[in-house]
């Protein structure tokens, strides 16, 4: 196992010296996801690392910003926080529950939905956001890339165990004297919606 390197982390690297990486899972202008293993749990988990560039003091404070609004949902519609910090490098991460299956987007481009899986997508999505509002979080860029199809315990499709959307928010908390969520909710970009 490697230290963090922040420009290329290849499989086994270990971050926060609790995460070994396995592989990219995808990547943007600001950092990527990894599928990962962690060390204490077991388990594999989405490790999203910030680093690049351009990366500014506000996409840093955003980033931890958004990490604690994700500590804070519990739902069985949302991806699971798991823990947020700097590796031994000064590398932000985000550790999350990791999701076999795969983005909503993928899943249309092959077929279309059912009219029982498109209203099971509907209500499931639905749902999650509403846990989110409940809080004073608002997730401004829902669609097909932030929800995820994910396998069931038997075999791929749409689960009546397992969720089919899950999703990563770009909202914020409003203030607790704000009135429910609207528009003018703080962004979180950290949500990430499943669908069961």
């Amino acid at each position: 196992m490697q230290p963090m390197q922040p420009s290329d982390p290849s499989p086994g690297t270990v971050v926060a010296q609790r995460f070994v990486i396995e592989e990219l899972a995808g990547s943007g202008g600001m950092g990527a996801v990894y599928r990962a293993h962690d060390l204490l749990s077991g388990r594999k988990v989405a490790l999203k690392l910030l680093y690049g560039r351009s990366i500014q003091q506000r996409d840093l404070e955003r980033f931890a910003r958004e990490a604690q609004l994700l500590a804070e949902l519990h739902h069985p519609g949302i991806v699971s926080y798991l823990a947020h910090g700097q590796s031994q490098g000064g590398v932000p991460y985000l550790a999350m529950q990791w999701l076999e299956g795969e983005d909503l987007s993928v899943r249309l481009e092959r077929s279309r939905l059912t009219p029982r899986e498109t209203l099971a997508v509907l209500e499931k999505a639905a749902d999650a956001l509403a846990a989110a509002h409940r809080l004073g979080i608002i997730h401004r860029e829902p669609s097909q890339r932030t929800c995820s199809i994910a396998k069931p315990a038997t075999g791929p499709g749409l689960g009546k165990s397992r969720g089919i959307s899950r999703g990563i928010c770009n909202g914020r908390k409003a203030p607790a004297t704000a009135p429910p969520p609207s528009l003018h909710a703080p962004p979180c970009r950290m949500l990430k919606l499943k669908l069961l």
